[in-house]
């Protein structure tokens, strides 16, 4: 099975290859040109996962797959969660 890995991050490609070697799933990654899509804003991880899933499918037609992770640190209340690349390009 061909299965598209909807990102740009080619850290998170090599990643996601290395850990579906051994299996029936060729991953592959998107053309060089795949455009980002806008992000909805939600406390939820899987609305915005699911969002994205649905959008990068409009572009490409083909069955693929996502991922979205947060880094949730309890003594924060869960700050900053599914916001962490907000927060990393935040400047201070």
């Amino acid at each position: 099975m061909e299965l598209i890995y909807a990102t740009t991050n080619k850290h998170k490609f090599a990643g996601a290859k290395q850990a579906l070697a051994g299996t029936d799933i060729n991953l592959i990654a998107p053309d060089k040109t795949l455009p980002d899509v806008p992000e909805i804003q939600s406390d939820d991880q899987q609305v915005v996962s699911v969002d994205k899933a649905i959008k990068y499918y409009d572009l490409l037609k083909r069955p693929l797959v996502v991922m979205d992770s947060g880094l949730f640190i309890d003594e924060l209340g869960g700050f900053p969660g599914i916001y962490t690349k907000y927060v990393r390009h935040y400047r201070y």
